[in-house]
């Protein structure tokens, strides 16, 4: 080839290693220098292989997502609604002295666990509001090695406790409890029923429902009240 004529010039000089695009008297951008030091813009095709590759920003870039890593964050760019879309980083947990792994949801966004058939088994979204959604796919799951909780097919709800253990549910500062020995204490309580467009109201502190269905506890008041719409 005709050096004169030539478009892609390599040369090697005192300065290292140089391509130029533009003939061998156009500008020339250094790939490597004298010194070791390589300019990673020039590698376009192929593969790394090494033990340890390091730099500040990582970046994927595919056909539908970019993906960087940048201080202990992960971002994924869309690029069919040409924005980020969900972030994923580190954060220093300081009284416990450790690390904890925060995930963002975008307006909108969610996140989704599937089991290896692709069946949804738990799943979380934020509805615009800020009002995310919770929501287990999962016929059983488990909560600690002691107790796990059981879904039908959607018409109730059972949950299971092993020997020893107790189940509570918190509202409203008022505590209802059902224990191992088949004890059931609810706090507070209130029964009632329509008769004749009448209420019939019966009020008590706590009541205590035994596995025999005895009940304890002091009556308070059963009041007839008016019905007012």
């Amino acid at each position: 080839p005709d050096k004169n004529t030539a478009r892609n010039v390599l040369q090697i000089n005192n300065a290292g290693i140089g391509f130029s695009k533009t003939g061998i008297n156009g500008t020339y951008e250094t790939a490597w220098t004298l010194d070791g030091g390589f300019n990673a813009s020039f590698i376009t095709a192929g593969e790394i292989v090494g033990i340890t590759i390091r730099g500040t920003t990582l970046i994927s870039d595919g056909a539908d997502y970019r993906t960087s890593i940048a201080n202990g964050k992960m971002t994924w760019y869309s690029k069919k609604v040409n924005k980020d879309i969900m972030e994923l980083e580190a954060r220093d947990y300081v009284s416990a002295d450790a690390g904890i792994v925060s995930y963002t949801m975008k307006t909108g966004g969610g996140f989704m666990i599937r089991n290896p058939q692709g069946n949804l088994v738990f799943s979380t979204w934020d509805n615009g509001n800020n009002r995310p959604f919770l929501s287990f796919g999962a016929p059983n799951f488990r909560y600690s090695n002691a107790s796990y909780v059981t879904s039908g097919d959607g018409s109730s709800l059972s949950i299971n406790g092993s020997a020893g253990n107790s189940w509570e549910f918190k509202v409203a500062g008022r505590t209802m409890k059902f224990t191992s020995d088949g004890m059931l204490t609810l706090p507070g309580c209130f029964f009632g029923s329509w008769e004749d467009g009448k209420l019939a109201r019966f009020e008590q502190s706590t009541v205590q429902v035994y596995k025999d269905f005895t009940v304890r506890g002091t009556k308070n008041s059963t009041v007839p009240t008016e019905h007012y719409g």
